[in-house]
């Protein structure tokens, strides 16, 4: 990448990171710009993307002591690839002249390199849907699936086609439903037996005249039910981990907890219910659009979820699950499943 003067702009990947700020110029400082055009030089320089991100979309950084916005050129960038921003400097002071631009929002405001609130914030959709399915054990593939919707990705927490995503809510739903009706049937099949516990009878006779039995569930039933939730917790773990992982590298989100490479498991593992209500917040703006729980992304319909450039990784996912080998069909593959 050169600059018109055929020299190689300095790069800044070392330096340069995004700055949250959700408000754009005020017509007051759009007017400081135009009024100042003709006292700018541009310095060319060159920036590393924090993450994919769709074309239009724009980031501030900070290098060098400046703050300055960048926009990622039409078709998007992939994660690490390197933008050709221009920044304007005042002659006079050497001053940051874009100080207030503020990125482009994507559909769920949310931001590029952490996350939008905190692990434990889980309160802050109390009255939402999603609040309910992420705290209830029963309830979390059917979260963890309108999140991966959201994402992209197939049921097994891979980027997949739009025909494998738009199976992962009910695939999940599907398995959700299997599990929990099958200690029903168990249930059924291998009923309990009402018996009187030797070591309160006499108490309960003598104070009330008469023995109350206790219900005691069939061994058989307690065995499959302590295997059944062992399978179902772990399975849950494995996905929200793959998940979680897809979607810090998605929005460049870097560790910061846990031992090294340790945090998404820990997590996932650990404290299911706050990490899927938080990677639910992250993917949707619930300020704007209320969360429902019976549709596949958790959102109302025809409601857009946030457009990422496909990376490497993302794309041999794809060539796998779909049989495609040549390098044609894969730019196709990225193009129609990318926006």
């Amino acid at each position: 990448m050169s600059d018109s003067s055929g020299a190689n702009p300095p790069i800044y990947h070392h330096l340069a990171t995004t700055v949250p700020y959700d408000e754009g110029p005020t017509p007051s400082t759009q007017q400081t710009i135009r009024t100042q055009e003709t006292t700018l030089t541009q310095e060319t320089v060159a920036v590393t993307a924090p993450a994919n991100l769709p074309g239009g979309y724009t980031f501030v950084v900070q290098a060098n002591g400046k703050r300055f916005p960048v926009r990622v050129p039409d078709g998007g960038v992939r994660n690490g690839e390197k933008i050709t921003a221009k920044v304007p400097v005042n002659e006079a002071s050497g001053t940051d002249t874009f100080s207030q631009e503020g990125h482009t929002q994507l559909p769920s405001k949310a931001p590029i390199g952490r996350w939008k609130d905190g692990t434990f914030d889980c309160f802050l959709v109390f009255w939402q849907p999603i609040f309910w399915l992420s705290a209830f054990f029963l309830c979390h593939l059917v979260a963890l699936g309108q999140v991966m919707t959201r994402l992209q990705l197939a049921w097994n927490g891979v980027p997949g086609t739009s025909d494998a995503v738009s199976k992962t809510f009910k695939i999940l739903v599907c398995a959700t439903v299997s599990i929990f009706g099958s200690l029903l049937l168990v249930l059924i099949m291998f009923p309990g037996d009402l018996q009187y516990n030797s070591e309160y009878v006499q108490y309960e006779f003598s104070q009330n005249g008469m023995m109350q039995p206790e219900y005691y569930l069939s061994p058989q039933y307690q065995h499959y039910r302590y295997i059944s939730n062992a399978l179902y917790y772990i399975f849950t773990a494995v996905i929200l981990m793959k998940t979680r992982k897809y979607l810090r590298r998605r929005y460049g989100i870097p560790e910061t907890t846990c031992f090294k490479n340790m945090e998404d498991c820990v997590c996932s593992f650990f404290c299911q219910c706050c990490v899927i209500s938080q990677m639910a917040r992250h993917t949707a703006d619930y300020d704007t659009y209320a969360s429902r729980c019976c549709t596949s992304t958790g959102l109302p319909p025809n409601v857009p979820t946030d457009p990422f450039v496909l990376g490497d990784e993302e794309i041999d996912s794809l060539s796998l699950s779909s049989g495609i080998n040549d390098t044609a069909d894969r730019g196709n593959v990225a193009n129609v499943v990318n926006l």
